[in-house]
């Protein structure tokens, strides 16, 4: 099944994530998924951006210790990073990461202005939400690239 998710994505990062250098998102919490989902994360650049600026798929979740997460995403052998992992999961049993596949900019990006007069009650996620088919992010998305399309 298909399930999609909004994730809030600091703008530094999701930059990273679509020019190509970013990887993995990590997380200390996953969407709830079955076996047989496969999952769209769709990125809201918050920070500076304010919007919804393109999405991924996907690839391996991971969920797993410290080690055995730094060694998956080749992060074992960078001090600089390792410090800052251990600090970012300090007192967690399970890590968690998603691999980024396919990661798509979009042309027209979705200001949060634009989000909010579609929804008065949008609030930017901590960390993920889910959207569901033909809610207000899930149209806004559509009619986003239709645009793109049609150009």
């Amino acid at each position: 099944m298909e399930k999609m998710v909004l994730m809030s994505i600091m703008t530094k990062y999701s930059k990273k994530i679509f020019n190509g250098t970013k990887h993995w998102e990590f997380r200390k919490n996953l969407p709830k998924l079955d076996d047989e989902d496969n999952l769209t994360v769709v990125v809201y650049s918050s920070k500076m951006d304010k919007a919804i600026v393109g999405e991924f798929t996907a690839g391996r979740i991971l969920k797993c210790s410290f080690d055995e997460l730094m060694h998956i995403t080749g992060n074992e052998n960078d001090l600089e990073a390792l410090e800052w992992f251990k600090n970012y999961y300090k007192d967690k049993e399970e890590c968690c990461a998603i691999e980024i596949i396919n990661p798509k900019k979009y042309k027209n990006p979705i200001n949060l202005d634009t989000i909010v007069f579609n929804n008065p009650n949008f609030k930017a996620p901590q960390n993920f939400i889910y959207i569901n088919k033909n809610d207000t992010i899930d149209t806004l998305i559509k009619n986003s690239k239709k645009v793109e399309i049609n150009e």
